[in-house]
């Protein structure tokens, strides 16, 4: 599940709590319903919704999703005040104007930025293009992180485009208060969050000063992740987990620091969830992150896993700096309080689609 998706979920949940709102949401995705929410129903064919088949085949799986939510449309006489399409892919926009009834005002949210879109392949280029189509036709508002972005929608689209953020719920959060591992990492196990470059760091430290790793999350490269630990001989420093629902704070909790090697983050939540546990954060120097976060966040140039390693040894190993970084962290992500975020894009969206 990806920020964007988590950020729909949350605001549906807090807005739910005033307000009537339902989630139409794929049959692979309702494992992250929790009782609370109204589901309506479940998009997609039980048949082709599992995460085999959304791995090998996502353009049959989008499609076939947005076909039926196409002959729903014909059953489904609901009427809205508002329609919110919980991304700016194409197959997460069909829907939405569909149960829109073709009608300009739709919400549209964008976790993406601007330098990213230019580095796609063709193809996910023209999918751009189409949803871009769509969005100056169909759409109202956009909702996005990325202020370049937000420009563009603005004067390339002339569309109503307002800067967001996210949030996080501090309460339910578990926290140990033994610390276990040296550094942990959350995040999917994909090329682009530095899984490799984790390797590196804990292969130098063998000789030299020896690290207890953690490591929580799924993905495609798990199993080249464990051969790859297992081929450098680290099973004792490094530690897999697999995924983890909210056990993933006990983890981030009883680390010292919080080790995230990511090369592309449109956000970073697991940063922000770090910070609110006491953990302060190792990174590589995104821009993204100067607009975000401005404490107990330390950064390494990208790529350089020799900095990486020098850093967090030099953290780790100086107590007063490192209870100093992560009591800064956790005092400045209160703002980003999910029920004050969820309030705030409420009022947004109702200004905007009344105007």
């Amino acid at each position: 599940m990806s920020g964007g998706d988590l950020h729909a979920l949350m605001l549906a949940k807090i807005w739910g709590e005033k307000h009537d709102v339902s989630i139409f949401i794929p049959q692979l995705g309702k494992t992250f319903i929790i009782n609370n929410y109204n589901l309506k129903y479940l998009v997609g064919n039980e048949k082709f919704e599992n995460e085999n088949f959304a791995n090998n085949h996502p353009i049959i799986l989008y499609t076939i999703r947005s076909i039926d939510a196409l002959l729903k449309y014909f059953i489904y006489t609901d009427n809205y005040d508002i329609i919110i399409s919980s991304s700016h892919y194409f197959f997460d926009l069909l829907p939405a104007i569909i149960f829109n009834r073709f009608k300009k005002g739709i919400v549209v949210y964008n976790h993406s930025n601007l330098q990213d879109r230019k580095k796609k392949f063709h193809f996910t280029k023209f999918m751009d293009k189409l949803s871009n189509i769509i969005i100056s036709r169909y759409c109202r508002l956009v909702l996005a992180i990325d202020n370049e972005l937000i420009d563009y929608y603005r004067y390339k689209i002339n569309i109503n485009s307002c800067k967001i953020i996210n949030g996080i719920e501090r309460n339910t959060l578990i926290i140990s208060n033994e610390k276990y591992f040296d550094c942990c990492f959350v995040g999917r196990l994909v090329e682009e969050k530095g899984i490799w470059d984790i390797v590196e760091v804990a292969k130098k430290s063998v000789h030299d000063r020896p690290l207890k790793i953690a490591i929580v999350g799924d993905g495609p490269l798990m199993q080249k992740l464990s051969d790859s630990i297992e081929d450098n001989k680290l099973q004792e420093h490094i530690k897999l987990f697999g995924y983890l629902d909210k056990e993933k704070y006990l983890i981030i909790s009883s680390s010292k620091l919080f080790l995230f090697p990511s090369y592309y983050e449109s956000w970073g939540m697991v940063i922000m969830e770090s910070l609110s546990l006491g953990v302060p954060v190792l990174c590589y120097d995104l821009d993204v992150y100067d607009d975000i976060y401005k404490h107990g966040i330390v950064k390494v140039d990208v790529g350089d896993t020799n900095a990486l390693y020098n850093k967090l040894i030099c953290i780790i190993d100086d107590p007063y700096y490192l209870t100093n970084l992560g009591s800064q962290g956790k005092i400045g992500i209160a703002k980003f309080d999910w029920t004050i975020v969820a309030d705030n894009e409420l009022k947004m969206i109702v200004k905007y689609l009344s105007m």
